[in-house]
């Protein structure tokens, strides 16, 4: 009879890097159409949104450009 951890596993460590893979490439991304497509928001919501991107894109451009004399 075999002992430790591994001894009480029904599904083998390989199959799990498998079943990630399903969930992350295939499962995932149709969570994500289907919660898309189904949704419906308001002028607020997308304007929040739209307000939020721009701020981040904003911060990202001024960082970048800010650090460009060091090279990095």
């Amino acid at each position: 009879m075999a002992t430790g951890a591994a001894a009480g596993r029904i599904v083998p460590r390989e199959a799990w890097v498998q079943i990630d893979r399903l969930i992350y490439y295939i499962l995932f991304p149709a969570l994500m159409f289907q919660a898309t497509a189904t949704s419906s928001p308001t002028l607020h919501d997308l304007i929040t949104l739209g307000g939020g991107v721009a701020a981040i894109l904003t911060l990202g451009f001024a960082l970048g450009w800010a650090l460009r004399p060091l090279g990095v």
